[in-house]
């Protein structure tokens, strides 16, 4: 018999709805519960709604100014589980630059009828809990509205079947007796708003909804396992049995003798499962691509299944594969092409890669890598093939099982996930022939540097640079020559400073350089070389 919940969050039933054994495990073992601890995305959205919260309460519109966003910003940070103080400084600046964004292109003047707002609501015999960001008056009924920190934008067509917002506009009708005419999400990342309209019968459709799902759960007796789309990406792939977790069932009448091998199988898994879940959060938050890369060997090595690793990423120019990363610097081919992978390789009916154990045998290609089979972890995110990691010699000398195949894919999952966000936020920053940040990027780190001078007493220095004569070079030579001056000057620019230091184009021929946290003579040397 299992103890039910009585209280339901949107992401409970969604999680139901996705797979019920997912469910079981994290809202009635609660799994999930026993290694809960603070991560540095949960610090950085909550303080982000707990600032516009605030900002939004400030009567005195005269008073509703950037610098005082960006006050409640310092006074509101939540300092909880950052690795380092580095990664701390990097969430804060993309905070002020989203809540500049926000500043810069939403009504900031109007006052919200709730802002940050938690409701309880009953529903016959269970409760509906949660929270919605803000509430505004609008002609004809309120516009639910839900702040996005991160970089996926749905579809209209989606945000109107989206189970959470549907359960927004049921709680607002229920307990505050306002009709939801609007529900609408605000991406800061993208400055983007995404709004659909809502009338009494969808409300009335969502609450026969809900009360079909909780009925459901209640009447489950098994929460089997249902295999989806999503199934690679889970967090609890590696203890899921749909997908192979390898663990040995017992017979009864080698129970007993078999209960200690089981439990340890199960007492690792569980461990892999916690590990599997703070990788992920933390490689959520990094916004570089090539962190994220260099980071990708010591993921792997964390579960002590493999000794060699090799990373190998698409070149969109080159049109093939290149070695990004490798674990022991082993002599392994740089580059594959793509008509190489395919042929080596299954592919699955949306023409992408799947996870296979591969010959060295029969794949000479990669016959220096290893002399035992090879594990082949594609990297996929919404329908995009980044790369591959190969993983080869297993540390207790066994062949790779189904739970070693389905533990590590998982990982890789969610590595290309974040890679895929890191390469569109780079993408939106910087310049696309330099690979140096642009003038927007540039103005707002600038801003978040003086601010940090003021307030912390800290120093930097600012260099600007143009190129003379520089129209003389695109008269004569041509475009094609001048593209190339701006390239490698962009090279030796950053090949010239420290990785904390930001180069931007600032211009057609101009640069800026901010040294962080340097002084004059360091600055003076290095504008003289």
């Amino acid at each position: 018999m299992f103890d039910l919940p009585k209280y339901f969050s949107p992401v409970a039933l969604e999680t139901y709805l996705q797979c019920p054994y997912k469910f079981k495990i994290l809202y009635i073992d609660r799994i999930g519960a026993r290694y809960k601890k603070p991560q540095p995305y949960h610090s950085f959205g909550n303080t982000i709604h707990k600032v516009l919260a605030e900002f939004f309460k400030i009567r005195n519109l005269q008073e509703r100014t950037i610098d005082k966003l960006l006050l409640l910003l310092d006074t509101y940070w939540i300092s909880e589980g950052y690795s380092t103080k580095e990664q701390e400084a990097e969430y804060k600046h993309n905070a002020v630059y989203l809540l500049k964004n926000f500043f810069e292109n939403n009504d900031v003047t109007i006052t919200p009828l709730f802002s940050e707002k938690f409701f309880r609501i009953s529903i016959e015999d269970f409760f509906l809990t949660g929270k919605i960001n803000r509430i505004d008056e609008v002609p004809g009924g309120v516009e639910i509205i839900d702040y996005k920190t991160g970089g996926y934008i749905p579809k209209s067509e989606e945000l109107e079947k989206d189970l959470q917002m549907n359960i927004y506009a049921l709680c607002c009708w229920e307990k505050y007796k306002l009709f939801p005419k609007i529900v609408s999400q605000i991406f800061l990342q993208h400055n983007q708003k995404i709004s659909v309209s809502k009338t009494p019968q969808c409300i009335q459709e969502t609450k026969q909804n809900i009360i079909d799902i909780v009925r459901r759960i209640y009447s489950d007796s098994e929460f089997l396992p249902q295999q989806n789309n999503l199934c690679p990406y889970c967090d609890i792939l590696p203890i899921c049995p749909l997908m192979g977790m390898g663990v040995k069932i017992a017979k009864e009448k080698e129970l007993e003798q078999d209960f200690k091998i089981i439990n340890k199988q199960l007492q690792r898994a569980i461990n892999d499962l916690h590990l599997l879940n703070k990788i992920s959060l933390d490689i959520a938050e990094i916004i570089d691509t090539q962190k994220i890369i260099s980071s990708i060997p010591d993921f792997i090595s964390g579960f002590g299944i493999v000794k060699k690793v090799a990373i190998y990423l698409y070149n969109e120019e080159n049109k093939c594969f290149t070695l990004a990363e490798n674990l022991q610097n082993i002599s392994i081919t740089p580059k594959i092409d793509f008509e190489t992978i395919h042929h080596i390789v299954k592919f699955n009916n949306e023409s992408l890669p799947q996870a296979e154990i591969l010959s060295p045998n029969n794949i000479y290609i990669f016959k220096e890598f290893s002399s035992t089979e090879i594990l082949f972890l594609p990297m996929v995110s919404r329908g995009n093939f980044l790369g591959f990691i190969l993983c080869s010699e297993k540390k207790d000398y066994s062949n790779f099982t189904n739970y070693d195949i389905s533990l590590l894919q998982s990982l890789v999952n969610h590595i290309a996930v974040a890679l895929h966000n890191a390469q569109l936020y780079e993408l939106a920053i910087t310049d696309g022939l330099t690979k140096l940040f642009i003038h927007r990027f540039f103005i707002s780190r600038l801003e978040y540097e003086i601010l940090r001078v003021q307030r912390y007493n800290t120093t930097f220095s600012l260099l600007l640079i143009d190129i003379d004569h520089f129209k003389q070079i695109n008269d004569t030579y041509g475009h094609l020559v001048g593209d190339e001056v701006l390239r490698q000057l962009a090279k030796i620019l950053l090949s010239s400073v420290r990785i904390t230091d930001v180069v931007c184009r600032y211009g057609g021929e101009e640069f800026a350089i901010l040294l962080i946290e340097c002084g004059h003579e360091w600055a003076q040397k290095l504008f003289t070389e």
